[in-house]
Formats: structure tokens, C-alpha cells, sequence
């Protein structure tokens, strides 16, 4: 792995971890079929993304994870045309909390919800089965990776997730 890239392939769950773990994560979700149907990224050198409705509504969720979940925080997101990149810092907690797949599952489920009420249709599936995760292992990770998210619309049309229109 050279620079900010971050690994091709999605892989399953680390065997025997505890994905409720207080720590850093970086998720990486993507639409179904790899639809651009969260907005489009505009502008060259310093592009950026612009939202769609459908992105809107999920930068809205994205937003309230710490408030359906005090022990998430969002440090660090991306809202791309057909995926989304975060760093989700989950804190250690006297009371039960949700694992990192419970927080993604209601994530994923809400914003489809929404998303479906919207365009008035049932059971239309907004994003893909599973999601890529990675545990942050240290500050060195965590500072690539948030370069990574940062740069990731002015390398979209290298972006192994693009699609041109």
C-alpha cells in the first residue's frame, strides 16, 4: 500500500474481534450497484463534493449517529457520488452500547427507509450488503486515512468506486 490508498478489497470481519471495542474505525459504505446517486463531485484541484437530495439525507444521518449513539462520534467523513468514507471514534462505556455493525446496520437502514419514503417506493435497496472496515490501529493510520478521506474527491476519477456519467 503506497500514499493514502487504502486496500482494493473488501474482506470480511476480523476473526474473534470485538467490533464494540472503544477505538477509531474507518468504514467505507457503498450504494447498491455502485449507483452515483449521492451527488457528483465538482471543480478541479480542490474538488468537492455536491450533494444530492438522497446525499443530503445522509449527510443528515450521518450527523444524528452521536445522538442515537452517545458513544459514537464522526471525526472525519466523506460523502462521494456512490459511497461514503467515515472515521467513527467509538468510546469505552459504563452502559450497554452498539457494536460498530449495529451502528452501521441502523445507519444503513434508516437513510434506505428515508430514502424509499421519499421516492415513494418500498424495499428499494439504497446500499450493498456489507461495508469495508478497517481498525485504526495508531496515530500514523489515523493521519493517513484522514488525508485519505480528505483528498478522496480531487482523486475521484482515479477512485476505484468511479463511474463516469
Amino acid at each position: 500500500m503506497s500514499g493514502a490508498e487504502l486496500p482494493r478489497r473488501k474482506r470480511m470481519r476480523l476473526p474473534n474481534y470485538d467490533y464494540g471495542t472503544a477505538g477509531y474505525y474507518l468504514v467505507t459504505v457503498c450504494t447498491q450497484d455502485n449507483r452515483c446517486v449521492l451527488g457528483t463531485v465538482v471543480g478541479a484541484g480542490l474538488a468537492r463534493p455536491e450533494l444530492s437530495p438522497v446525499g443530503q439525507m445522509v449527510r443528515e444521518e450521518a450527523a444524528r449517529l452521536p445522538e442515537r449513539f452517545p458513544h459514537v462520534a464522526v471525526d472525519k467523513y466523506v460523502i462521494m457520488p456512490n459511497h461514503v468514507h467515515a472515521i467513527l471514534r467509538l468510546s469505552a462505556s459504563s452502559a450497554p452500547t452498539a457494536s460498530l455493525p449495529e451502528i452501521l446496520g441502523a445507519f444503513k437502514s434508516l437513510t434506505t427507509r428515508r430514502w424509499n419514503q421519499v421516492r415513494g417506493v418500498m424495499g428499494e435497496r439504497l446500499w450493498q450488503r456489507s461495508y469495508y472496515d478497517h481498525v485504526i490501529g495508531n496515530q500514523e493510520d489515523y493521519l493517513r486515512i484522514w488525508q485519505y478521506i480528505e483528498e478522496n474527491p480531487a482523486k475521484w476519477r482515479e477512485d476505484r468506486y468511479y463511474q463516469p456519467w
